[in-house]
Protein backbone atom coordinates (compact mmCIF):
# COMPACT_ATOMS: atom_id res chain seq x y z
CA UNK A 1 0.00 0.00 0.00
CA UNK A 2 1.40 3.38 -0.99
CA UNK A 3 2.45 5.77 1.78
CA UNK A 4 1.29 9.32 1.02
CA UNK A 5 3.47 12.31 1.93
CA UNK A 6 3.52 16.10 2.15
CA UNK A 7 4.35 16.27 -1.55
CA UNK A 8 1.27 14.22 -2.40
CA UNK A 9 -0.95 16.33 -0.15
CA UNK A 10 0.23 19.57 -1.76
CA UNK A 11 -0.15 18.10 -5.23
CA UNK A 12 -3.72 16.87 -4.74
CA UNK A 13 -4.72 20.37 -3.62
CA UNK A 14 -2.66 22.12 -6.35
CA UNK A 15 -0.93 24.15 -3.63
CA UNK A 16 2.60 25.43 -3.19
CA UNK A 17 4.21 24.82 0.16
CA UNK A 18 5.04 28.51 0.63
CA UNK A 19 1.36 29.39 0.18
CA UNK A 20 0.36 27.07 3.00
CA UNK A 21 3.20 28.40 5.18
CA UNK A 22 1.95 31.95 4.64
CA UNK A 23 -1.57 30.97 5.68
CA UNK A 24 -0.24 29.19 8.77
CA UNK A 25 1.81 32.26 9.65
CA UNK A 26 -1.35 34.37 9.57
CA UNK A 27 -3.74 32.06 11.37
CA UNK A 28 -1.28 31.20 14.15
CA UNK A 29 -0.76 34.82 15.17
CA UNK A 30 -3.65 34.71 17.61
CA UNK A 31 -5.23 31.55 18.96
CA UNK A 32 -8.88 31.61 20.09
CA UNK A 33 -9.78 31.09 23.72
CA UNK A 34 -10.44 27.55 24.90
CA UNK A 35 -12.84 28.76 27.56
CA UNK A 36 -16.50 27.88 27.28
CA UNK A 37 -19.17 25.28 27.89
CA UNK A 38 -18.07 22.74 25.28
CA UNK A 39 -19.70 19.83 27.11
CA UNK A 40 -22.89 21.62 28.10
CA UNK A 41 -25.82 19.23 27.73
CA UNK A 42 -28.60 20.37 25.41
CA UNK A 43 -32.18 19.17 25.60
CA UNK A 44 -32.09 17.88 22.02
CA UNK A 45 -32.18 14.17 21.22
CA UNK A 46 -30.42 12.70 18.18
CA UNK A 47 -33.44 12.73 15.86
CA UNK A 48 -34.31 16.32 16.70
CA UNK A 49 -30.64 17.30 16.28
CA UNK A 50 -30.66 15.66 12.83
CA UNK A 51 -33.69 17.71 11.82
CA UNK A 52 -32.12 20.87 13.21
CA UNK A 53 -28.94 20.36 11.15
CA UNK A 54 -31.05 19.86 8.01
CA UNK A 55 -33.01 23.07 8.69
CA UNK A 56 -29.80 25.03 9.21
CA UNK A 57 -28.21 23.92 5.93
CA UNK A 58 -31.49 24.35 4.04
CA UNK A 59 -31.84 27.89 5.39
CA UNK A 60 -28.34 28.76 4.16
CA UNK A 61 -28.60 27.01 0.76
CA UNK A 62 -32.27 26.79 -0.29
CA UNK A 63 -31.22 26.10 -3.89
CA UNK A 64 -30.04 22.66 -2.73
CA UNK A 65 -33.37 21.85 -1.09
CA UNK A 66 -33.95 18.63 -3.07
CA UNK A 67 -30.56 17.19 -2.05
CA UNK A 68 -30.88 18.30 1.57
CA UNK A 69 -34.37 16.85 1.97
CA UNK A 70 -33.27 13.53 0.42
CA UNK A 71 -30.41 13.27 2.87
CA UNK A 72 -32.61 14.29 5.81
CA UNK A 73 -35.31 11.74 5.01
CA UNK A 74 -33.45 8.82 3.45
CA UNK A 75 -29.71 8.83 4.31
CA UNK A 76 -28.72 6.00 6.66
CA UNK A 77 -27.16 7.12 9.91
CA UNK A 78 -26.11 5.67 13.23
CA UNK A 79 -25.63 7.66 16.42
CA UNK A 80 -24.62 4.86 18.76
CA UNK A 81 -25.79 3.98 22.25
CA UNK A 82 -24.60 2.10 25.32
CA UNK A 83 -25.13 -1.28 23.64
CA UNK A 84 -23.43 -0.26 20.37
CA UNK A 85 -21.13 2.69 21.05
CA UNK A 86 -19.45 4.71 18.32
CA UNK A 87 -15.98 6.09 18.98
CA UNK A 88 -15.54 8.32 15.92
CA UNK A 89 -17.64 10.20 13.42
CA UNK A 90 -17.45 9.86 9.64
CA UNK A 91 -19.48 10.18 6.46
CA UNK A 92 -19.15 7.41 3.89
CA UNK A 93 -19.49 8.22 0.20
CA UNK A 94 -21.47 5.33 -1.30
CA UNK A 95 -21.11 6.52 -4.88
CA UNK A 96 -23.43 8.34 -7.23
CA UNK A 97 -26.27 5.80 -7.03
CA UNK A 98 -26.67 5.75 -3.25
CA UNK A 99 -26.90 8.35 -0.49
CA UNK A 100 -23.99 8.70 1.96
CA UNK A 101 -23.98 6.86 5.27
CA UNK A 102 -23.23 8.83 8.46
CA UNK A 103 -21.97 7.71 11.83
CA UNK A 104 -21.74 10.13 14.74
CA UNK A 105 -21.41 9.48 18.48
CA UNK A 106 -24.01 12.13 19.28
CA UNK A 107 -23.71 12.98 22.96
CA UNK A 108 -26.41 15.58 23.37
CA UNK A 109 -23.82 18.26 24.10
CA UNK A 110 -23.02 21.47 22.25
CA UNK A 111 -19.85 19.87 20.90
CA UNK A 112 -21.77 16.79 19.82
CA UNK A 113 -24.31 18.89 17.95
CA UNK A 114 -21.52 20.63 16.03
CA UNK A 115 -20.05 17.25 15.08
CA UNK A 116 -23.41 16.17 13.72
CA UNK A 117 -23.72 19.40 11.71
CA UNK A 118 -20.18 18.75 10.42
CA UNK A 119 -21.09 15.27 9.16
CA UNK A 120 -24.44 16.41 7.72
CA UNK A 121 -22.61 19.05 5.68
CA UNK A 122 -20.19 16.38 4.42
CA UNK A 123 -23.19 14.42 3.17
CA UNK A 124 -24.65 17.47 1.41
CA UNK A 125 -21.32 18.16 -0.29
CA UNK A 126 -21.04 14.55 -1.51
CA UNK A 127 -24.50 14.67 -3.10
CA UNK A 128 -24.32 18.26 -4.38
CA UNK A 129 -20.92 17.78 -6.06
CA UNK A 130 -22.47 14.99 -8.15
CA UNK A 131 -19.55 12.59 -8.28
CA UNK A 132 -16.75 15.15 -8.72
CA UNK A 133 -13.51 14.43 -6.89
CA UNK A 134 -13.23 16.98 -4.08
CA UNK A 135 -9.85 17.17 -2.28
CA UNK A 136 -10.04 16.61 1.48
CA UNK A 137 -9.24 20.19 2.48
CA UNK A 138 -12.14 21.51 0.41
CA UNK A 139 -14.41 18.82 1.86
CA UNK A 140 -13.50 20.08 5.32
CA UNK A 141 -14.30 23.66 4.29
CA UNK A 142 -17.83 22.46 3.52
CA UNK A 143 -18.10 20.64 6.83
CA UNK A 144 -16.95 23.69 8.80
CA UNK A 145 -19.40 25.86 6.87
CA UNK A 146 -22.09 23.41 7.96
CA UNK A 147 -21.16 24.08 11.58
CA UNK A 148 -21.39 27.83 11.02
CA UNK A 149 -24.77 27.40 9.34
CA UNK A 150 -26.00 25.62 12.45
CA UNK A 151 -24.66 28.34 14.77
CA UNK A 152 -26.34 31.03 12.68
CA UNK A 153 -29.63 29.12 12.58
CA UNK A 154 -29.59 28.52 16.33
CA UNK A 155 -28.69 32.16 16.98
CA UNK A 156 -31.96 33.26 15.40
CA UNK A 157 -34.20 30.25 16.11
CA UNK A 158 -32.94 28.87 19.45
CA UNK A 159 -30.89 31.69 21.02
CA UNK A 160 -30.66 29.89 24.37
CA UNK A 161 -28.26 27.37 22.75
CA UNK A 162 -26.18 29.88 20.83
CA UNK A 163 -23.67 30.63 23.58
CA UNK A 164 -22.87 26.96 24.17
CA UNK A 165 -22.43 26.29 20.44
CA UNK A 166 -20.15 29.29 20.05
CA UNK A 167 -18.08 28.08 23.00
CA UNK A 168 -17.78 24.66 21.37
CA UNK A 169 -16.76 26.26 18.05
CA UNK A 170 -14.06 28.33 19.79
CA UNK A 171 -12.72 25.33 21.66
CA UNK A 172 -12.42 23.31 18.45
CA UNK A 173 -10.86 26.27 16.65
CA UNK A 174 -8.20 26.50 19.35
CA UNK A 175 -7.20 22.93 18.50
CA UNK A 176 -7.36 23.34 14.71
CA UNK A 177 -5.36 26.59 14.68
CA UNK A 178 -3.13 25.54 17.57
CA UNK A 179 -1.91 21.94 17.81
CA UNK A 180 -3.02 20.99 14.28
CA UNK A 181 -1.43 24.06 12.71
CA UNK A 182 1.81 23.43 14.63
CA UNK A 183 1.87 19.81 13.48
CA UNK A 184 1.28 20.80 9.86
CA UNK A 185 4.01 23.44 10.04
CA UNK A 186 6.44 20.90 11.45
CA UNK A 187 5.63 18.34 8.74
CA UNK A 188 5.80 20.82 5.86
CA UNK A 189 9.57 21.11 6.24
CA UNK A 190 9.85 17.34 5.71
CA UNK A 191 8.79 16.55 2.12
CA UNK A 192 8.48 12.84 2.91
CA UNK A 193 6.52 13.20 6.15
CA UNK A 194 3.70 10.64 6.26
CA UNK A 195 0.24 12.03 5.49
CA UNK A 196 -2.24 12.52 8.31
CA UNK A 197 -5.81 13.65 7.73
CA UNK A 198 -5.59 16.41 10.35
CA UNK A 199 -3.37 18.40 7.97
CA UNK A 200 -6.59 19.41 6.25
CA UNK A 201 -8.13 21.12 9.26
CA UNK A 202 -6.15 24.34 9.94
CA UNK A 203 -6.37 25.95 6.48
CA UNK A 204 -9.92 24.65 5.95
CA UNK A 205 -11.03 26.18 9.25
CA UNK A 206 -9.51 29.53 8.25
CA UNK A 207 -11.08 29.44 4.77
CA UNK A 208 -14.52 28.54 6.15
CA UNK A 209 -14.37 31.46 8.59
CA UNK A 210 -13.33 33.83 5.80
CA UNK A 211 -16.15 32.69 3.50
CA UNK A 212 -18.75 32.99 6.23
CA UNK A 213 -17.47 36.38 7.30
CA UNK A 214 -17.67 37.62 3.70
CA UNK A 215 -21.34 36.55 3.52
CA UNK A 216 -20.73 35.28 -0.03
CA UNK A 217 -23.65 32.90 -0.65
CA UNK A 218 -22.57 32.21 -4.23
CA UNK A 219 -19.10 31.15 -3.10
CA UNK A 220 -20.62 28.88 -0.44
CA UNK A 221 -22.66 27.17 -3.15
CA UNK A 222 -19.64 26.83 -5.43
CA UNK A 223 -17.67 25.12 -2.65
CA UNK A 224 -20.44 22.59 -1.94
CA UNK A 225 -20.94 21.80 -5.62
CA UNK A 226 -17.22 21.36 -6.33
CA UNK A 227 -16.78 24.38 -8.58
CA UNK A 228 -13.85 26.00 -6.75
CA UNK A 229 -10.44 24.67 -5.68
CA UNK A 230 -8.15 25.35 -2.74
CA UNK A 231 -5.78 27.80 -4.53
CA UNK A 232 -8.72 29.98 -5.58
CA UNK A 233 -10.19 29.89 -2.09
CA UNK A 234 -6.90 30.87 -0.50
CA UNK A 235 -6.23 33.50 -3.16
CA UNK A 236 -9.61 35.09 -2.49
CA UNK A 237 -8.79 35.78 1.15
CA UNK A 238 -4.99 35.94 1.35
CA UNK A 239 -4.48 39.57 0.38
CA UNK A 240 -3.57 40.42 3.96
CA UNK A 241 -1.16 37.53 4.34
CA UNK A 242 2.58 37.98 4.39
CA UNK A 243 4.11 37.72 0.92
CA UNK A 244 7.17 35.96 2.33
CA UNK A 245 6.94 32.46 3.79
CA UNK A 246 7.71 31.98 7.46
CA UNK A 247 10.91 30.37 8.67
CA UNK A 248 10.14 26.85 9.94
CA UNK A 249 13.74 25.98 10.91
CA UNK A 250 14.74 25.38 14.55
CA UNK A 251 16.93 27.91 16.44
CA UNK A 252 20.66 27.58 15.90
CA UNK A 253 22.39 26.55 19.17
CA UNK A 254 25.33 28.83 19.86
CA UNK A 255 28.54 27.51 21.36
CA UNK A 256 28.81 28.20 25.09
CA UNK A 257 32.50 29.05 24.70
CA UNK A 258 31.98 31.23 21.65
CA UNK A 259 34.70 29.24 19.88
CA UNK A 260 34.33 27.35 16.60
CA UNK A 261 34.59 23.80 17.95
CA UNK A 262 33.83 20.64 15.96
CA UNK A 263 30.20 20.55 17.12
CA UNK A 264 29.69 24.13 16.00
CA UNK A 265 31.18 23.38 12.58
CA UNK A 266 28.79 20.48 12.06
CA UNK A 267 25.89 22.65 13.21
CA UNK A 268 26.83 25.20 10.56
CA UNK A 269 26.96 22.50 7.89
CA UNK A 270 23.54 21.27 8.99
CA UNK A 271 22.07 24.79 9.01
CA UNK A 272 23.37 25.52 5.52
CA UNK A 273 22.05 22.20 4.20
CA UNK A 274 18.58 22.95 5.63
CA UNK A 275 18.61 26.41 4.04
CA UNK A 276 19.51 24.96 0.65
CA UNK A 277 16.75 22.37 0.95
CA UNK A 278 14.30 25.19 1.71
CA UNK A 279 15.54 27.15 -1.30
CA UNK A 280 15.69 24.04 -3.51
CA UNK A 281 18.08 25.63 -5.95
CA UNK A 282 21.22 24.24 -7.57
CA UNK A 283 23.13 23.49 -4.36
CA UNK A 284 20.41 21.15 -3.12
CA UNK A 285 20.66 19.19 -6.38
CA UNK A 286 24.43 18.52 -6.36
CA UNK A 287 26.04 15.27 -5.27
CA UNK A 288 26.84 14.80 -1.59
CA UNK A 289 30.59 14.71 -2.26
CA UNK A 290 30.54 17.92 -4.30
CA UNK A 291 28.25 19.68 -1.83
CA UNK A 292 30.33 18.71 1.21
CA UNK A 293 33.55 19.81 -0.53
CA UNK A 294 31.94 23.16 -1.37
CA UNK A 295 30.90 23.74 2.25
CA UNK A 296 34.19 22.59 3.73
CA UNK A 297 36.23 24.78 1.38
CA UNK A 298 34.15 27.88 2.14
CA UNK A 299 34.34 27.29 5.89
CA UNK A 300 38.08 26.52 5.82
CA UNK A 301 38.76 29.78 3.99
CA UNK A 302 36.39 31.74 6.21
CA UNK A 303 34.32 32.65 3.14
CA UNK A 304 30.89 31.80 4.54
CA UNK A 305 28.42 33.93 6.48
CA UNK A 306 25.21 32.55 8.02
CA UNK A 307 22.52 35.06 8.93
CA UNK A 308 20.35 34.28 11.97
CA UNK A 309 16.98 35.94 12.49
CA UNK A 310 15.74 37.44 15.75
CA UNK A 311 14.73 33.99 16.99
CA UNK A 312 18.25 32.66 16.27
CA UNK A 313 16.98 30.56 13.34
CA UNK A 314 19.14 30.26 10.20
CA UNK A 315 17.62 32.73 7.72
CA UNK A 316 20.14 32.65 4.88
CA UNK A 317 23.81 32.32 4.00
CA UNK A 318 26.39 33.66 1.56
CA UNK A 319 29.72 32.36 0.29
CA UNK A 320 32.31 34.41 -1.55
CA UNK A 321 35.77 34.44 -3.04
CA UNK A 322 38.35 37.15 -3.67
CA UNK A 323 39.08 37.99 -7.30
CA UNK A 324 42.37 39.47 -8.47
CA UNK A 325 40.87 42.79 -9.61
CA UNK A 326 37.20 42.84 -8.65
CA UNK A 327 37.61 42.24 -4.91
CA UNK A 328 34.89 40.20 -3.19
CA UNK A 329 32.77 38.10 -5.55
CA UNK A 330 29.75 36.24 -4.18
CA UNK A 331 29.82 32.58 -5.21
CA UNK A 332 26.47 31.55 -3.74
CA UNK A 333 23.65 33.14 -1.76
CA UNK A 334 20.58 31.53 -0.27
CA UNK A 335 17.67 33.41 1.32
CA UNK A 336 14.68 31.05 1.10
CA UNK A 337 12.39 33.16 3.28
CA UNK A 338 12.41 36.32 1.17
CA UNK A 339 15.06 38.23 3.14
CA UNK A 340 17.62 38.95 0.40
CA UNK A 341 17.95 42.61 1.38
CA UNK A 342 18.35 41.79 5.04
CA UNK A 343 20.93 39.13 4.17
CA UNK A 344 22.94 41.60 2.09
CA UNK A 345 22.82 44.25 4.85
CA UNK A 346 23.97 41.71 7.41
CA UNK A 347 26.82 40.64 5.12
CA UNK A 348 27.98 44.25 4.72
CA UNK A 349 27.91 44.64 8.50
CA UNK A 350 29.86 41.38 8.83
CA UNK A 351 32.55 42.60 6.43
CA UNK A 352 32.69 45.94 8.25
CA UNK A 353 33.26 44.25 11.60
CA UNK A 354 35.81 41.87 10.09
CA UNK A 355 37.74 44.82 8.59
CA UNK A 356 37.77 46.64 11.95
CA UNK A 357 38.95 43.45 13.67
CA UNK A 358 41.76 43.00 11.12
CA UNK A 359 42.82 46.62 11.61
CA UNK A 360 42.85 46.14 15.39
CA UNK A 361 44.98 42.99 15.13
CA UNK A 362 47.39 44.68 12.70
CA UNK A 363 47.76 47.67 15.00
CA UNK A 364 48.42 45.42 17.99
CA UNK A 365 51.08 43.52 16.07
CA UNK A 366 52.80 46.81 15.11
CA UNK A 367 52.60 48.16 18.67
CA UNK A 368 50.40 51.05 17.55
CA UNK A 369 47.12 52.26 19.05
CA UNK A 370 44.11 50.73 17.24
Amino acid sequence: MRRYTVKDWLQVHALERDTVLSVLDAIRLGEPSREGEYSKALEIDADLAWQLCAKAVLSAMPVLEADIVRIRDHASRRFGDASAPITSSFTLDNGAERLPHLECPYSGTAGGLLILAHEFAHAVQIVASDGKFIPPMTREVCAFLGELMLIEHVRTGLPSYAEALLAAWRADTATYLGEDADALLSDLIRPNAAYTYRWNYPVARWIAGCIWGADDKELVLRVFTGRVDAPELIGTFCKKLSVDPINPLPPFPLSASGQMDAAQIYRQIGAVALLDLEDWQNKAQTSIQEYYAFLLDAMREGHMFIKLDDAQRPAGYVTWDYGVHEGVALTHECAPFGDEGVLHDALVDHFSKATRADSFRSAQAAGQPA
